[in-house]
């Protein structure tokens, strides 16, 4: 579990893992935008849950993608395997330019170390 967990200061590992997978899997990462905490409602924040021993505070990543199903896919199961990190929210269109992929906007939900 301890290979799993990034900490809140290693948001760019973490995007690095996440551009690797998507790179290997035929998914174009078109933007990815990181929030610093997630909103629980009435301006509080999700309370920090603990497992296997860590601290653990939800963030969001905002993401949008370029690819086929089957990449996507693909894509998704490798960052799923990750037991901290998981699709808080999922839109899909056609790509109007190229009818053989979608554009995807995919709000990823990851739970990382406290400082």
């Amino acid at each position: 579990m301890e290979d799993m967990v990034f900490a809140e200061a290693d948001i760019s590992l973490l995007l690095g893992d996440i551009s690797r997978k998507a790179d290997f899997c035929g998914v174009k990462i078109l933007r990815i935008n990181p929030q610093s905490q997630i909103s629980g409602g009435k301006d509080k924040t999700e309370p920090v849950v603990e497992i296997s021993g860590f601290k653990l505070q939800p963030i969001e990543l905002k993401t949008e993608l370029s690819s086929g199903y089957h990449q996507l896919g693909k894509f998704l199961s490798q960052l799923e395997e990750n037991p901290l990190i998981a699709v808080s929210d999922f839109k899909m269109v056609r790509d109007v330019l190229d009818l053989s992929k979608q554009k995807t906007s995919l709000t990823l939900r990851v739970y990382v170390r406290q400082k």
